[in-house]
């Protein structure tokens, strides 16, 4: 037996002997906790009580900006610091948080994230009324709010944005969560919709049946509800539609910055014979342990589908935390039994994982479907980006795909993962409904991958993205520039069809389409743009070679991040009691006059 074997066993022997104990300690809302959206807990884990929330939201297009007004009950008969915990949508950035003080809404300020931690700690001390939140894991923000008085409550405010392409299913889906969240006494709404021209707008409930919406103008359509003891049984759903009316090539412009918009008339890459064996690399990462008797449930109904529609798939399953390890059993649904016995513990040694999986890719001289089933969280081990990707690799008969089961991700690496392997991000999302989320992620990764499109635009600083892998038919591509001057936009795309059927030969076209101007939506896109900006400069980060260069790279991102009010993993939002404190610590006070409300 190795030595992280016998670690293995030492802490599954310690996890039966304390699970029952912290149960008791903590209480069942402490071990639920995770599977909400949106919870608060005191030191001791037990959950702070939702009380009321107040939520607003607007869309145009695929821009979207959502805002939540919440009141949390501190049960206890003593003052605590809550943990506030967030899991946001895939994509999702925050750009607002305020905590209550005195009566009144104090607002967070983004600062560089060492000297927030080091800001927050040093009043903590002095019993006063800071609040931190920042980038836990990939899309899960945490804050560390005090004080919360006993028997009484606290009021935060955040708000995040989001930019949501249409899929090549032909609809624009913008999922809120609220699914998961404890009743409430009060809730309230209110959701403001501009579909771009040519485009529908309705919302769905969790069975897909859809209803239009309510028309408040001419180019408007709203929703609005107001409910006592409020229980959510199923998360908001707003889908836009693009009809034959709407424009295949829209140009949205807010001062420098544009948003590009297109659905390409792309080639569909036909269906072939393959029988390339599957290699699935399951976590069992003690971070995925929320739920995984689900994950599990529904990593089989995914590969049962997969058996139903290719009935000669050939499979081997692997589980990986900190080592790798064959679940070798026969037929495949005792392997994955297996990977039940073996428990979610340890860490997530990307590295390791991707070392591993080079080398048995490279055993299969046919070339393999490889399946990493993850959140793309490296908890363990280097988390940089750029070593990860450089320790994959692939022959070019090989596809790397990444299936996201659940909603915690860190979309940078899965994307960079996927993109490495010539594969997709497939998300089975653990809604009501995940048999047949299963059943289109089966789908989804048969189906063949699309073709690279490359955006350039010869009047711009700099577009991001601009490379766009596994386009399909009738996908809508998002990109964002920064202009040299008001006329000087000259948009055109390349994409490669040799994969189809001319070897090599790049189709190249310039891009025409209708140019737009909101001014009510313009803040929302500066600031989109200013997170592309900052994305780009992250890719650049995790591929540079030089440290100086790097060192560069990281100033800049945070000075953008700062400047803008754009959180990044660099950055983290702080809340002082009042703006003497500010001063005091040489906090740049931007946020009474860069806020974005809806």
């Amino acid at each position: 037996m190795d030595a992280f074997s016998k670690s293995r066993k030492l802490t599954l022997l310690l996890l039966t002997i304390l699970t029952p104990l912290t149960f008791l300690a903590t209480g069942p809302t402490a071990l639920l906790a995770g599977d909400s959206p949106i919870s608060m807990a005191g030191p001791d884990g037990q959950g702070l009580h939702l009380e009321k929330m107040d939520m607003k939201i607007a869309l145009h297009g695929s821009l979207s900006l959502t805002e939540m007004e919440m009141v949390f009950r501190n049960p206890k008969n003593r003052q605590v610091e809550g943990k506030f915990n967030c899991t946001l949508p895939t994509g999702a950035t925050i750009s607002r948080f305020a905590k209550e003080v005195k009566g009144k809404l104090m607002e967070g300020e983004v600062v560089e994230r060492k000297k927030a931690t080091r800001v927050y700690t040093q009043i903590l001390h002095t019993m006063r009324d800071p609040a931190l939140l920042e980038q836990d894991q990939g899309n899960v923000f945490k804050a560390r709010v005090f004080p919360i008085p006993a028997r009484g409550t606290v009021r935060l405010l955040l708000s995040y944005s989001r930019v949501t392409p249409v899929t090549e299913k032909g609809e624009r889906r913008i999922e809120v969560p609220l699914k998961g969240l404890q009743k409430m006494k009060k809730f309230d709404l209110l959701a403001i919709c501009r579909p771009m021209p040519g485009e529908v707008v309705q919302l769905a409930d969790a069975s897909g049946n859809t209803r239009p919406m309510k028309k408040k103008d001419r180019v408007v359509y709203a929703e609005e509800r107001s409910e006592e003891d409020f229980e959510p049984k199923e998360d908001l759903v707003f889908i836009f539609r693009p009809t034959a009316a709407a424009q295949r090539t829209t140009f949205l412009r807010a001062g420098d910055f544009q948003m590009v918009s297109l659905r390409p008339q792309v080639p569909d890459v036909s269906r072939k014979s393959d029988s390339r064996p599957w290699l699935f690399f399951v976590d069992t990462s003690a971070s995925l342990a929320s739920q995984g008797d689900l994950r599990l449930r529904a990593l089989q109904r995914t590969l049962d589908e997969i058996k139903t529609l290719a009935p000669k798939a050939r499979f081997k399953i692997f589980a990986f935390d900190l080592d790798v390890q064959e679940m070798k059993a026969r037929p495949w649904h005792k392997a994955l039994a297996k990977l039940s016995e073996r428990h979610f513990l340890g860490g997530t040694n990307l590295m390791k994982l991707c070392q591993e999986v080079s080398a048995q890719a490279q055993a299969i001289k046919s070339g393999a479907r490889i399946v990493l089933v993850t959140d793309g969280v490296a908890t363990f081990g280097t988390k940089d980006v750029g070593e990860i990707k450089k320790s994959l690799s692939l022959t070019a008969k090989d596809n790397l795909h990444m299936l996201v089961i659940g909603a915690k991700e860190d979309e940078r690496v899965t994307r960079s993962l996927a993109d490495q392997g010539r594969g997709r991000v497939v998300r089975l999302p653990l809604t009501s409904s995940w048999g047949e989320n299963a059943a289109s992620a089966a789908s989804s990764l048969l189906r063949p991958v699309g073709v690279t499109v490359t955006l350039y635009d010869e009047g711009a600083e700099w577009i991001e993205p601009a490379v766009f892998r596994d386009v399909l038919p009738g996908a809508e591509l998002v990109a964002f520039s920064k202009l040299r001057g008001a006329n000087s936009s000259q948009v055109g795309m390349t994409w490669d069809e040799g994969m189809v059927k001319i070897g090599g030969r790049k189709v190249d076209r310039q891009l025409k389409g209708q140019t737009l101007q909101d001014p009510d939506f313009a803040p929302l896109l500066e600031r989109e743009a200013y997170r592309a900006r900052l994305a780009l400069l992250e890719k650049q980060r995790d591929d540079s070679e030089s440290a100086e260069e790097r060192k560069n790279l990281i100033d800049e991102m945070i000075n953008i991040s700062v400047g803008r009010r754009v959180l990044c993993p660099l950055t983290s939002l702080l809340v002082l009691e009042t703006e003497a404190d500010y001063d005091r610590f040489e906090i740049d006070r931007r946020a009474l006059k860069d806020i974005m409300v809806v």
